[in-house]
């Protein structure tokens, strides 16, 4: 099985999620000259049905879809990402040392996992550089490919979510002119936070974060405050020298809440600084669900609390062919689903 950091250009490909419990899919068309053509998407819970009974309505999908080359996206929960000192080895010797560099790190037998690597901030070797090392346990791989093969669906590469989402805030940086400057971006689903930091479409740092559901509560409260408007507005970039003392009230109703996600990604930002001084970061973009940030209030939120320049990360820009807001308002959870399978529609645009 193939991964995608590697990967030839197709006219169309189908890429998919597929667990015990959920497939969700989207068929997309390349286009060199402008954005990804979104042609189907849609997900299937398996709900009270057998395991057999979902196989059976995944197989009847299936038949519409298996004329594209399929990518699978691994869910999340089968995998780590493991950030570790490159080896000083050979690049055909990587994975092999870096396998018995993880081996404290990790409590699944090595024999029972599946390896890939990726380097941090570039594809080219760096002496003294750092490794991605994505860990993925050999039974949900099997798994994910017998049921592929069930629903004949012509699965020829895995992609996990931390580069699918990779590429979709670096084709959303590249638009906005901020390509080769370092961007991050916070996205949320079932209350699991992925932040990740890109530069020149690279993968710099990843990790996963709680949500903080109080953090929507005092973000709603920001949002309607009149005096909320004195505040610079989102995507305003600071300068040295600017005037931090924002007099927009406290967005809160409890002076004693601190929001613990803000707390780690001050840290966070603070290590970043730290770490790549030649670096420093242009945009923090934020893909959330359409209920979460009405008004932007999370994102206004965001950008006060860190003295960072915040904007939505913008689907619409980046492909044709979405549904409606009326239709992604009925299939909400669908669309949810499908979200970082957007990204892996993108793989095509960076270098790997």
């Amino acid at each position: 099985m193939d991964w995608p950091w590697n990967s030839d250009n197709r006219a169309s490909q189908s890429v998919l999620r597929y667990s015990a419990d959920l497939f969700a899919y989207v068929v997309a068309r390349a286009d060199p000259s402008g954005p990804r053509h979104i042609l189907q998407w849609g997900a299937l819970w398996r709900g009270q049905d057998s395991a057999e009974q979902f196989a059976k309505r995944v197989r009847a999908l299936g038949s519409e879809l298996g004329k594209a080359p399929a990518l699978a996206l691994l869910e999340s929960t089968d995998y780590q990402v493991l950030r570790i000192a490159a080896p000083r080895v050979p690049p055909n010797e990587m994975k092999a040392a870096a396998r018995w560099q993880i081996k404290g790190l990790i409590d699944t037998p090595l024999d029972q996992l599946t390896l890939d690597v990726l380097h941090v901030g570039s594809a080219a070797p760096h002496p003294n550089g750092e490794l991605f090392v994505i860990a993925a346990a050999n039974p949900p791989l099997q798994a994910l490919g017998s049921r592929c093969r069930a629903a004949k669906l012509d699965m020829q590469t895995i992609d996990i979510w931390e580069t699918a989402l990779r590429n979709l805030q670096s084709a959303q940086a590249r638009l906005d002119g901020l390509g080769e400057r370092a961007c991050a971006l916070l996205y949320l689903q079932d209350s699991q936070c992925w932040f990740s930091i890109c530069a020149g479409g690279e993968l710099y740092y990843t990790r996963r974060l709680d949500w903080d559901t109080r953090l929507a509560e005092s973000a709603s409260l920001r949002a309607i405050q009149p005096a909320a408007v004195l505040e610079q507005p989102l995507g305003y970039e600071y300068m040295p020298g600017d005037d931090l003392d924002q007099s927009a009230p406290d967005s809160t109703d409890n002076n004693d809440y601190e929001s613990d996600l803000i707390i780690e990604l001050q840290r966070t930002l603070d290590g970043w600084e730290r770490s790549w001084p030649a670096l420093p970061l242009a945009r923090l973009y934020l893909l959330l669900p359409d209920d979460l940030n009405q008004n932007g209030g999370v994102a206004r939120l965001l950008q006060a609390a860190l003295r960072l320049s915040v904007t939505e990360l913008a689907l619409t820009a980046l492909f044709t062919g979405l549904p409606s807001s009326n239709e992604r308002n009925e299939r909400n959870d669908e669309f949810l689903a499908c979200v970082p399978l957007l990204g892996a529609c993108l793989r095509f645009e960076a270098t790997h």
